[in-house]
């Protein structure tokens, strides 16, 4: 990644690839509970995308709604009362995910990692304007970490991506970030999270996701892993094999995950971003940037 396209409003991030020699075994995965919904529409605010409750609608969605506006209808009425429900849903805005997008960028990420042998990564957005969930391609990395770029928005508690190939955009929300894991010369590269994705997800209070690129051929499935957020007492709380990308069977392939409503859960119900934490991150990498550019004129 050149130093120039580091900008001075944005953080950089380093999310590295879980390598240890072959004679190491790996450490058995602590694993995360979450619970999803099975009915009702469910409320997202539309300034931050936070999760702010549900009605007892009997067909399942996910909508964004004014924090404000959700409250007030819902004070001291009862979330079963039909006409409650038709206000809540005429006033609020149906999410919708861009599957295709999705998943085509998935497998983009495996492979791309698998021939190139650098961390390809995508971003996982909601626009707070459309209520569409979608993803764009950040810079690839190198062959044991990549490095996303975000902007802070601390007025709306949230962060935005810088794509790599398209226009920034404000109002798209970062929820979640995904990136491959290739083989590397010299090491094994584990089929889970590395430490520094733990950390990643952590700061930036989404979920970060990892796909196997260390074999198979390009148009082949990879499974995907995930670092958690909010792991409680255990740091590197994470979830092994939740899913993997389609391959070259499309939509008709075994275990297509839905990554973009999965990562909405998630950030749904995560804290904000740590701000303080990633300022620090960021002008800890922006020193040792403008140290390595010094030393080489």
């Amino acid at each position: 990644m050149s130093f120039k396209s580091l900008l001075f409003s944005s953080l950089w991030l380093a999310i590295g690839t879980c390598l240890l020699p072959g004679c190491i075994p790996p450490t058995p995965s602590v694993v995360s509970t979450y619970t999803w919904p099975a009915h009702g529409n469910q409320y997202y605010n539309d300034r931050d995308a936070k999760y702010l409750g549900s009605d007892s609608a009997d067909q399942l969605s996910y909508r964004l709604i004014d924090s404000a506006t959700f409250a007030g209808i819902c004070e001291n009425k009862a979330l079963n009362n039909p006409g409650v429900i038709r206000l809540l849903v005429d006033t609020s805005l149906l999410i919708s995910i861009d599957s295709t997008r999705i998943q085509a960028d998935l497998q983009w990420i495996k492979d791309s990692s698998v021939i190139t042998g650098r961390e390809y990564q995508v971003y996982l957005f909601i626009d707070r304007t459309t209520g569409l969930i979608s993803s764009v391609h950040g810079e690839p990395g190198t062959n044991h970490n990549s490095h996303p770029y975000i902007e802070s928005d601390r007025n709306h508690g949230t962060v935005s991506p810088i794509p790599a190939d398209s226009p920034r955009n404000d109002n798209h929300i970062l929820i979640g970030q995904v990136h491959g894991h290739p083989a590397r010369p010299g090491g094994i590269t584990l089929h889970r999270m590395s430490p520094d994705d733990s950390l990643t997800a952590v700061c930036l209070q989404t979920p970060i996701y990892a796909i196997d690129a260390m074999d198979g051929s390009e148009g082949t499935p990879g499974s995907i892993h995930r670092a958690n957020p909010n792991p409680g007492r255990y740091f590197s709380s994470q979830d092994l094999y939740i899913g993997k990308t389609w391959g070259i069977s499309g939509f008709s392939a075994d275990r297509v995950f839905n990554i973009g409503l999965n990562a909405l859960h998630i950030w749904g119900i995560s804290r904000q971003p740590n701000f303080e934490e990633l300022k620090k991150i960021d002008s800890i990498n922006a020193s040792l940037i403008n140290s390595f550019a010094a030393r080489r004129h």
